[in-house]
């Protein structure tokens, strides 16, 4: 499901789930080679784990309500939340839904100083889905 609203999150309505919020394809395009190369094989194996079609899962974007938070804050240890928080909530027969929007585009201005963009930058990125794959291979 594709939704553009600027009242996104007014519209929302949680109540037992866990809301992975995700990049349309236009916008995951707009981010650097070195993340979005290696962010696709992460998103492969969310797909699978979630059963959810092109997730697009650390665009680093969720929702949910106070109750679902407190379970996630009982039972979360890990660095990479992006990928904790929903296998938590799949651990714990919460729903793990997906919607794909358009407003969050890369933006050079907010990511000043960073040095992941060039072939070097490959190195942070690839630990990242290493760390992301460790975290999936925990939840088994």
């Amino acid at each position: 499901m594709i939704l553009q609203s600027t009242n996104y999150i007014s519209n929302l309505n949680l109540k037992n789930e866990y809301r992975i919020i995700g990049r349309n394809s236009k916008d995951f395009e707009s981010y650097p080679d070195t993340w979005s190369e290696t962010e696709r094989i992460t998103n492969k194996v969310a797909a699978k784990i979630f059963k959810i079609d092109n997730v697009d899962l650390l665009a680093g974007c969720c929702a949910f309500n106070s109750n679902v938070g407190e379970v996630i804050a009982k039972n979360s240890t890990e660095l990479l939340t992006d990928t904790e928080w929903p296998l938590i909530c799949q651990d714990s027969h919460i729903m793990v839904n997906y919607d794909e929007v358009s407003f969050l585009p890369f933006n050079f201005q907010y990511n000043k100083g960073r040095n992941d963009y060039y072939w070097l930058g490959y190195i942070p990125r690839l630990k990242l889905a290493l760390q992301a794959f460790e975290s999936f291979k925990r939840h088994m």
